[in-house]
């Protein structure tokens, strides 16, 4: 099922409406639940089609599918319809003639629910929508760039996975992967700091004067600091997207879209930057494998680094025409510009964790 219909735009003075909705979804979760039943599915149906039609979007673009039971599922479901007249919910203590509690959603508990298999298909049931959900939302933001913001903005958010959780996994794979191949994007050592960044001048300056103070040695101070700095860029790396809000929203002013549009872009711009960092990491070890120099290697590191920059200016070149609508010169110019905003933060990012870490260790 595609993402979005490719080229849709957003109403932006009608959206405006909605902003409050969209944000406090921002930040949705794994737990909502595979499907509804009975009037609770008809008035959500009714709902994300009123929802469209203020947006000014038509039907076909954010097409609403509703849980369908097979034949093997709907006997499943009579049965179940049949055996839940007058229970007991023990969470919301009510009287409930349905399956699932219309007060707390809770269901009631069957003898097959102990057993080992009820017990598997429960786990079945916990883990697969995720899994699904994940590889979908990973799939729509490498594949279609552009594409899983618009559909998050449009309200299909049920088939991915939301913004924030999407980054937060991201990082997650992304810092695993680095642990597990000795990467150093982020977790840059302070023998790094202090002869190959170029601010490698201002480090040697302020380690100078920090040690000073300390009264201690750098042999002695240098396992501290790298093991505080890479738990800081594990903990602050959100800064960085929530720092690139503000060039798509300077960049595209005139489209007048709320500041939650472009923070959505944004988190989805970065998890697509921590996937590609992933790959580049895992680069210096098969180069090492190889015969190569691996993370020695001058030229490799300008190869990765020149590659992620194209990377990321292609992904933005799809994105802001799929979002934004833009097109044209201003187009080139708009990528050119946040592309190097990446870029900028990303080296303004390894500079403060340098201050954060020196000054708290």
């Amino acid at each position: 099922m595609p993402c979005v219909a490719p080229g849709s735009r957003l109403n932006a003075r009608r959206f405006t409406s909605l902003m409050p909705n969209v944000v406090g979804m921002l930040f949705s979760n794994f737990d909502s639940p595979p499907f509804e039943f009975g009037p609770a599915a008809l008035a959500r149906g009714q709902d994300d089609a009123a929802s469209r039609a203020a947006l000014g979007l038509s039907a076909s673009l954010v097409p609403v599918v509703w849980w369908k039971p097979t034949c093997h599922n709907a006997a499943r479901y009579d049965d179940t319809m049949s055996d839940a007249q007058s229970w007991r919910c023990l969470t919301c203590d009510a009287r409930v003639s349905t399956p699932y509690c219309p007060g707390c959603g809770e269901r009631r508990l069957h003898e097959r629910d102990l057993t080992l298999r009820g017990i598997v298909d429960q786990l079945v049931r916990a883990f697969s929508p995720i899994d699904g959900r994940l590889f979908r939302s990973f799939r729509c933001l490498l594949g279609r760039p552009g594409l899983l913001t618009v559909a998050y903005l449009q309200g299909q958010r049920r088939p991915y996975v939301g913004p924030v959780p999407l980054f937060l996994i991201a990082n997650g794979l992304f810092f695993a992967t680095e642990a597990l191949a000795g990467g150093k994007v982020f977790t840059t050592p302070i023998d790094s700091h202090l002869h190959t960044q170029p601010w490698s001048g201002v480090a040697e300056v302020l380690v100078s004067r920090r040690l000073e103070e300390m009264q201690t040695t750098l042999d002695v101070y240098a396992p501290v600091f790298d093991q505080a700095l890479a738990r800081n860029a594990r903990s602050l790396v959100i800064f960085m997207a929530l720092f690139f809000v503000a060039a798509p929203s300077l960049a595209f002013h005139r489209s007048r879209l709320p500041f939650g549009v472009h923070a959505i872009f944004s988190f989805h711009v970065y998890a697509f930057l921590l996937l590609l960092f992933c790959v580049a990491t895992v680069a210096p070890p098969v180069d090492l494998w190889f015969g190569g120099a691996g993370f020695a290697s001058d030229r490799l590191d300008y190869a990765v680094s020149g590659t992620l920059l194209l990377a990321c200016g292609w992904y933005l070149h799809v994105a802001t025409a799929h979002v934004y609508g833009a097109s044209g010169a201003s187009r080139a110019v708009r990528v050119v510009a946040l592309t190097v905003t990446v870029a900028a933060i990303s080296l303004g990012y390894r500079f403060v964790l340098l201050l954060i870490t020196l000054y708290t260790t």
